[in-house]
């Protein structure tokens, strides 16, 4: 599965398919980018803990509350 590779390579976790337990579908405006820019995901449960390591493209993972969330800057877009 993508995901599990993309996991794997991203965030340094290993994961089989069948831990993930499907949750849903989100489609949105995309989080920094111009406006009428739309994302689409599938979300997935996976029932353990992990302790995921920022690797490869990803420069940053941080935990943060609701609160902090919309609290942060829109992030630069490019041009």
């Amino acid at each position: 599965m993508a995901l599990c590779r993309e996991i794997a390579e991203e965030m340094n976790i290993t994961i089989d398919q069948d831990e993930l337990k499907y949750h849903t579908h989100i489609t949105a405006p995309a989080y920094g980018e111009e406006d009428g820019i739309i994302m689409e995901q599938d979300c997935f449960f996976l029932h353990r803990n992990v302790a995921p390591q920022a690797s490869a493209e990803i420069g940053e993972l941080k935990y943060f509350s609701l609160d902090d969330y919309l609290s942060e800057p829109t992030a630069p877009r490019e041009r």
